[in-house]
């Protein structure tokens, strides 16, 4: 919901920073086109509710079971998908907006006060992980992006393509696209009413204005708590 928004010209901050605009007129378009699309028109629908991430997996079982022609996911999906039924697109950008689909990374981390033998164990352990054979093996079997360009060339990574072209696609659209996620000052507090506001829209049928008013007042406030240390 995030992408929509901000794939229809929309930012979840003011370029200095220092104000919310979740409530933007761009916002506000994307999330009640959405909601209306589920409530409305009834062209689509949002699964939810179950244990975990019960409800992404009815939402995958509902495309391989005819009961959707598609959904927005994760390329981490892939390894779940049969691409004899289905294909993968780029993202779209909603009127004449670019699409700007986040490209999210996931780190390593390490203490910097770990023991010396931890940290030489690590580090042995992410030469290991994105070693260009590995990471491709890795990409191939989940749909994610190889962490390394090199990983693209290896026979393993080139024999799938040749089964499955859509591989490349989340690929290509991190780098002709992508653009990155937003860092939270607050610690999680802006996302955390992002989140409620779009279950008020998917789920409870909310106007997304409604819902995005309240939900800039009060992730405003978080912010201006930080901005004023």
């Amino acid at each position: 919901m995030i992408d929509y928004a901000r794939s229809a010209g929309g930012d979840i901050v003011s370029e200095d920073g220092k104000t919310v605009t979740i409530d933007s007129e761009e916002w506000v378009y994307a999330w009640d086109s959405i909601r209306k699309w589920i409530h409305e028109d009834k062209i689509m629908d949002t699964v939810h509710g179950g244990n975990g991430w019960e409800w992404w997996y009815k939402t995958i079982d509902n495309v391989m079971n005819d009961r959707s022609a598609g959904y927005t996911g994760s390329s981490g999906d892939g390894g779940d998908l049969d691409f004899t039924k289905v294909a993968t697109g780029m993202q779209k950008g909603f009127k004449d907006s670019e699409p700007r689909p986040v490209a999210v990374s996931v780190m390593f981390n390490l203490f910097k006060d770990a023991p010396k033998e931890q940290q030489e164990g690590a580090w042995e352990f992410v030469k290991f992980y994105t070693a260009a054979e590995q990471t491709a093996y890795w990409a191939v079997e989940t749909g994610y992006i190889p962490v390394r360009d090199s990983a693209v060339e290896t026979d393993i990574y080139q024999e799938k393509l040749k089964e499955n072209p859509y591989l490349a696609v989340p690929l290509e659209q991190a780098k002709t696209k992508g653009i990155p996620p937003y860092v939270d000052p607050t610690g999680g507090k802006i996302y955390t009413e992002i989140e409620l506001a779009k279950d008020k829209v998917l789920i409870q049928n909310i106007p997304a204005k409604e819902a995005l008013e309240e939900a800039q007042k009060k992730a405003q406030k978080e912010l201006d708590k930080v901005l004023k240390k």
